[in-house]
């Protein structure tokens, strides 16, 4: 059996990870429930950024993703709430 998602309810803002959309809108739902409201994603996640204005969320600022040495590949896709600034 393949890990599907994950939150991280204690790590900064709560830490969501998907590789499957239906898992991580099901994650940031629950994350919702606890009335933990702070989210930030990567614009690139169309389906969080369609969930979350869907259900009444704005756009409240943006940021650019910021690297120190060489580039690396990342999957915006799969975040569906990051953790803080410092950590993703």
């Amino acid at each position: 059996m393949n890990l599907k998602a994950f939150f991280i309810e204690d790590l900064g803002d709560g830490l969501i990870i998907s590789n499957e959309a239906a898992f991580g809108i099901e994650l940031l739902k629950y994350k919702l429930n606890l009335k933990r409201n702070n989210i930030t994603i990567p614009e690139n996640n169309i389906h969080a950024k369609k969930f979350l204005i869907n259900n009444g969320f704005k756009k409240h600022k943006s940021a650019q993703k910021m690297i120190l040495g060489k580039s690396y590949s990342w999957k915006p896709d799969c975040v569906y709430s990051r953790a803080s600034g410092y950590c993703g």
